[in-house]
């Protein structure tokens, strides 16, 4: 067994643990305070909202490759996007990319270096977007240098998401890819698909908060959480919980990180935190499930054409 492999078993045994003891607590709460959901029509909205920050994840990738000169149509990425990217749940952690690519090059001849440029431009507008907001809502609540510095923190990292990294990401891969690099794209396609992206990313935390949202006032008729908070406390626990590679999809380390900001920032009681943490994994993995049958079915109903996709899409855009 390599030492990848027993990282990977060392990090889901931690987060099954953490997880694992935030369900215990919920349960807990709801057996011995007698739980029950003011608002339970809350939940469903929470669900619906989490299925369109899916939604805006695909959208996200979809502008990114098209960033890289690569069109894919939305049937295609909505058929394609998860169940390609099954494998992140397997050791590795990175199979998940490297199967999505597989994907790429065997239905759309897309080189490997032009996916895992896409990957590396995706995962690096994700984190940076998360933080920016993070940093954003953690101004409002400091003052004087402190706000200062979070605002120019935060600014600056935007500006540098928007003009520096596309352009020095594609250098690189350029550097480690010298068979077939990435296309490096004009100053003036930064203003297009690029800046599309970092758009439905800011689209994905916003809904991502709006779900936490709806989820911690299903529990009460009065409201638990403010929607800047929600957005707040979901971005930033999910940068920490993908930062955490050796844990798969950052399970339990996500959650802990999320109860830990509710309960900080919204003197919210542990149970509670601990209880709106558990349900916003829960919406996640039905919402996963929802897009997983939806491709799925649009790949069954593809596989009974008789038609070959090979070829179909320019691998680059013409300069």
């Amino acid at each position: 067994m390599s030492w990848r492999n027993r990282l990977f078993i060392v990090g889901l045994a931690i987060g099954l643990a953490l997880f694992g003891r935030q369900v215990w607590i919920s349960y807990q709460a709801i057996e011995l305070r007698d739980i029950s959901f003011a608002r339970p029509a809350y939940l469903l909205a929470a669900l619906g909202t989490t299925l369109l920050v899916y939604l805006a994840q695909m959208l996200a990738w979809r502008m990114i490759m098209r960033h890289l000169g690569v069109n894919l149509p939305l049937r295609d990425t909505v058929q394609g996007f998860y169940l390609s990217f099954l494998p992140r749940y397997i050791p590795g952690t990175i199979w998940g990319y490297w199967t999505r690519s597989q994907w790429l090059e065997q239905s759309y001849s897309v080189s490997y270096a032009v996916s895992g440029t896409g990957s590396v431009l995706e995962a690096l507008a994700l984190v940076s977007t998360g933080l920016s907001l993070a940093g954003v809502y953690l101004s409002t609540r400091t003052s004087g240098y402190a706000q200062i510095a979070l605002i120019f923190a935060s600014a600056s990292l935007l500006g540098l998401t928007c003009f520096v990294v596309p352009r020095l990401t594609t250098l690189i891969g350029q550097r480690l890819y010298k068979d077939k690099p990435a296309p490096l794209p004009s100053k003036r396609a930064w203003l297009g698909p690029w800046f599309a992206a970092l758009v439905f990313d800011i689209a994905l935390w916003t809904m991502f908060g709006t779900s936490l949202w709806l989820i911690g006032n299903s529990l009460s008729s009065s409201a638990l959480y403010d929607l800047p908070l929600s957005v707040f406390a979901s971005s930033l626990s999910w940068v920490i919980g993908f930062i955490v590679v050796f844990v798969p999809t950052g399970l339990g380390v996500r959650e802990l990180t999320l109860s830990a900001l509710l309960a900080f920032y919204a003197n919210s009681p542990p149970w509670q935190a601990d209880l709106v943490a558990v349900l916003s994994r829960f919406g996640l993995i039905l919402a996963e499930m929802g897009w997983l049958l939806i491709g799925l079915a649009f790949y069954t109903r593809g596989w009974r054409k008789p038609f070959n996709l090979r070829g179909k899409f320019p691998r680059f855009r013409p300069k």
